[in-house]
């Protein structure tokens, strides 16, 4: 995993977004593009997860195993307010993004998915299950194999508000129940596995959704890079 720091000087920026850093802007707190072919800074809490291809993914090996709790953990981190942009490419519309995870002996989590053909946020708190269907019914999402989404949570653990997008287009708001809103954050496979690449996480969103990093912002850093050394031929 990479973890970024917003830099400042112009030929800093240029070296670091040649190389294929992340974007950098105010409250990234870590971004993996899966590139490096590792889950370093990552805790693989159950199930075959792999990168391949530049992708993180999981399959389920067992046909009689369909449990969907294969889980995989931004290792080290307890996140209160965030917000996260991730591309996902589900299969048989799997994969979740959890989120807000206590273990003992709280054992609660908060999770996004898509179940019976529509957005759902489920909140576990301890053995007691709670799931809020029939987000985005009828706005066209659906979740579908071989299709890549890109899926954006903001969540405010303050008032409990969770807001999603799907491809840019915002969804739906909820209000979590549960008044232990912080914790670990990380993604579930699916009863049949998923795959996720560009994951992006930050203390606030970004001013119009996370750029491209081979694209815009290098084309700034150059400009950046340029005016500096004008300045510097100027003195």
């Amino acid at each position: 995993m990479k973890t970024r720091l917003a830099l400042t000087a112009p030929f800093v920026l240029v070296a670091v977004l040649l190389l294929g850093a992340a974007p950098a802007y105010a409250g990234l707190i870590t971004y993996d593009d899966f590139s490096d072919g590792d889950l370093v800074g990552w805790h693989v809490d159950e199930g075959n997860w792999t990168v391949k291809n530049g992708e993180l993914s999981i399959r389920r090996v067992d046909y009689w195993d369909v449990s969907d709790y294969k889980l995989i953990l931004v290792d080290g981190l307890d996140v209160g307010t965030f917000s996260l942009e991730v591309w996902l490419n589900p299969v048989n519309d799997s994969g979740a993004v959890a989120f807000w995870r206590q273990g003992w002996p709280t054992q609660m989590e908060v999770a996004l998915s898509y179940y019976t053909n529509s957005l759902t946020i489920t909140e576990v708190v301890n053995t007691d299950v709670m799931s809020f269907y029939g987000y985005g019914d009828n706005d066209g999402v659906r979740w579908q194999s071989n299709t890549w989404y890109k899926v954006r949570i903001d969540a405010e653990s303050e008032t409990g508000q969770v807001k999603v997008w799907v491809d840019d287009v915002y969804r739906f708001t909820h209000t979590v129940q549960a008044i232990q809103r912080s914790g670990q954050l990380g993604l579930h496979s699916g009863s049949f596995g998923s795959d996720w690449d560009n994951f992006y996480l930050s203390t606030e969103p970004p001013p119009s959704g996370v750029p491209d990093p081979g694209s815009s912002l290098l084309l700034l850093g150059i400009s950046l890079a340029g005016l500096s050394a004008w300045r510097m031929r100027r003195q």
